[in-house]
């Protein structure tokens, strides 16, 4: 989950990440040799991870627990202030120009 800039998916408005762990998923590995159904798996996985933490951090945001200040030109975000006991990690990097390989 991330806070919305100009740049899609922009790493820094990033509030909450969840890796999602899929090779070890039975569900998904009986479908790997059927893209569709693969996807829908992993659509299903990653859709019941969000539905679990959106609305925990959606309410943080909305009662101001976490807040980001940006730049009014760019609007590019400039700080994050996440609460005391918040564990926030490193984002992820992808590849944006490729971000599903040769899938």
């Amino acid at each position: 989950m991330h806070f919305v800039t100009l740049i899609y998916d922009d790493p820094q408005g990033l509030i909450f990440q969840l890796p999602i762990e899929l090779r070890s998923d039975e569900e998904i590995m009986k479908h790997i040799d059927n893209k569709e159904a693969c996807i829908a798996a992993i659509k299903k996985k990653v859709n019941k991870a969000e539905h679990t933490y959106q609305r925990w951090i959606t309410n943080m945001v909305a009662n101001g627990e976490i807040s980001a200040t940006r730049d009014e030109e760019s609007q590019k975000i400039t700080n994050i202030i996440f609460p005391v006991n918040y564990t926030y990690k490193q984002p992820v990097q992808l590849n944006t120009e490729r971000p599903y390989g040769e899938f």
